[in-house]
C-alpha cells in the first residue's frame, strides 16, 4: 500500500535531479535534489496545513455563540423550536465561514504524502534495501547511495554493524559525531514548533471538556518526549544520515511554516474577548466543577434522557430542514424547466396584448376584440375583477363635438348594412 505513495515521491526526487544533474556534480546534485524534494512536497502540502489552522481559529471564533446556541438547544421543546435553532446554527456557520471537514480533510492527504516521503528516503539509504524504488532505477538508488556529505555516506548510520561499516568505508562513531549537530538542530526546531502549537491551543482551550483537556495535557507531555525517543532512535535504530537530514530539512521548514501561520492568524484572525472570556470561564467552571460532588445516579440518568430527547428533536429538525431544501431544489427545477417552455397562459396574454386596438372604437367591434373574463364566483371577487380590469386610461372621445363620435358610428353601421 505504501509503495503507491513512493511513485510520485520518487518522480519528484527524479525530476530534480535531472535538472540539477546538469548544472552541478553528481555528488552534489542527489544532495540538492533531497532537499528540494522535501521543500516541493512540504511546499504543495502547505496550503492544506493552512486550511486545517484556519478552520481551527475559526472554530474558536464562532465558539462563544455555538455555545449559546446549544444552551438554547438543550430548553427547545418542540420540533419547530429546534427546527429554527438549527438555521441559526447554519447561518452562523455560514457567517464564519466554517466547514468541520476542511479540518480533517487535510490530514488525510498530508499523511501519505509524509509515509511517501519517508519510504523513498529511507528505501534508498538503507543498503540492504531493493534497487528499485518507485520510479528510480538501479542506477539512481546506486548513484544516490555513493553520495556523501563530508566524507560520510548518506546510507551509513550510527549502529550498523560490522560487514555494512566495512562496505560503506565509515565507522559508528564518524557517523554520530556528523549526526548530532544535525539531529540537535532537528529537535529544537521540532520541540519549538510544539511549544508554539500548543501555545495557540492553550489561547482557545475548554478546561471544561475533558476530551480536550486531557488531549492538551498528553500533547504538553508529549513535547518532553519526543525529542529522547528521536534521540534514541537516531543513536540505536538503523536511521541513516539520509533521514537526519530529511529530519532536519522538514523541521526547519515546519517550524518557519509555523511562525508564518501563527503571524497571519494574529493579524487577520485575531482572537476576540469573548474568546478569551469564554475560556477563563471555562477554567473556573472546571474548578467549581473538581469541588463539587458527583452527580448522583438520578442525577446522571436525567441527564441522558434529555439528551436523547434533544438528538430525537434534532433529528426530527433535521430531517425536516432536508425535505424543505429538497422541496425548494425540485421548485427550482421545474421553474426553470416552465422558464424554458411557456406556459398557455403566459401565451394567450402575449397574444392579447399584441392584438392592436383602435383607441377610439366603440359599440360591437370593441366588444369583439376585448378579452373575457371568466365570471366572478363571488361579489366580492367581481368587484375584485373589476377594479383590476379597469383601464387607466379613460376612452378617447372627441368631448368638444360629441355629434362627430355619434356621426362616426352611424358611419360604421352604413358599411356593415352595405
Amino acid at each position: 500500500m505504501l509503495a503507491l505513495f513512493m511513485y510520485p515521491v520518487s518522480g519528484i526526487l527524479k525530476l530534480w535531479h535531472s535538472l540539477v544533474h546538469s548544472v552541478v556534480p553528481e555528488n552534489a546534485a542527489w544532495l540538492i535534489s533531497l532537499v528540494l524534494l522535501v521543500l516541493t512536497v512540504r511546499g504543495l502540502i502547505a496550503p492544506l496545513n493552512w486550511m486545517s489552522v484556519l478552520a481551527g481559529r475559526r472554530a474558536a471564533l464562532m465558539r462563544p455563540e455555538k455555545l449559546e446556541l446549544d444552551e438554547r438547544k438543550k430548553q427547545a421543546s418542540s420540533v419547530a423550536e429546534m427546527k429554527e435553532l438549527l438555521k441559526e446554527e447554519q447561518a452562523l456557520t455560514k457567517k464564519y465561514n466554517y466547514n468541520p471537514l476542511v479540518g480533517c480533510l487535510p490530514s488525510l492527504i498530508m499523511i501519505p504524502a509524509f509515509l511517501g516521503l519517508y519510504r523513498v528516503i529511507l528505501g534508498m539509504a538503507q543498503p540492504q534495501a531493493k534497487d528499485h524504488i518507485g520510479l528510480l532505477n538501479h542506477h539512481d538508488v546506486e548513484a544516490f547511495r555513493a553520495t556523501e556529505l563530508s566524507n560520510i555516506p548518506l546510507p551509513a548510520y550510527v549502529s550498523m554493524p560490522a560487514d555494512t561499516a566495512n562496505y560503506l568505508g565509515v565507522t559508528g562513531d564518524d557517523v554520530r559525531s556528523f549526526i548530532t549537530p544535525l539531529l540537535i538542530a532537528a529537535l529544537v526546531c521540532t520541540v519549538l514548533n510544539m511549544i508554539i502549537s500548543q501555545a495557540r491551543t492553550y489561547s482557545t482551550l475548554q478546561y471544561d471538556q475533558g476530551v480536550t483537556r486531557r488531549m492538551f495535557y498528553f500533547m504538553i507531555v508529549m513535547t518532553a518526549l519526543i525529542p529522547f525517543m528521536l534521540w534514541s532512535a537516531a543513536m540505536t535504530g538503523p536511521v541513516p544520515v539520509a533521514v537526519i537530514l530529511y529530519w532536519f530539512c522538514s523541521n526547519l521548514f515546519t517550524l518557519l511554516q509555523t511562525i508564518v501561520f501563527e503571524f497571519i492568524l494574529r493579524k487577520r484572525y485575531p482572537l476576540t474577548d469573548a474568546v478569551h472570556d469564554l475560556r477563563r470561564r471555562s477554567r473556573a467552571a472546571f474548578k467549581e466543577n473538581k469541588r463539587q460532588a458527583k452527580p448522583s445516579k438520578a442525577e446522571k440518568d436525567a441527564e441522558r434522557d434529555r439528551k436523547r430527547t434533544q438528538a430525537k428533536l434534532q433529528g426530527e429538525a433535521r430531517k425536516e430542514l432536508m425535505a424543505e431544501k429538497r422541496a425548494q431544489k425540485a421548485a427550482a427545477e421545474s421553474g426553470s424547466a416552465t422558464g424554458s417552455t411557456p406556459a398557455p397562459e403566459s401565451t394567450d396574454t402575449a397574444s392579447a396584448d399584441s392584438i392592436p386596438t383602435d383607441p377610439t372604437a366603440t359599440g360591437p367591434d370593441a366588444a369583439d376584440t376585448a378579452p373575457t373574463d371568466p365570471a366572478p364566483s363571488s361579489p366580492a371577487a367581481a368587484n375584485a375583477d373589476a377594479a383590476d380590469t379597469t383601464p387607466t386610461d379613460p376612452p378617447q372621445f372627441n368631448s368638444a363635438d360629441p355629434s362627430a363620435n355619434s356621426s362616426e358610428q352611424t358611419g360604421r353601421h352604413h358599411l356593415r348594412d352595405d
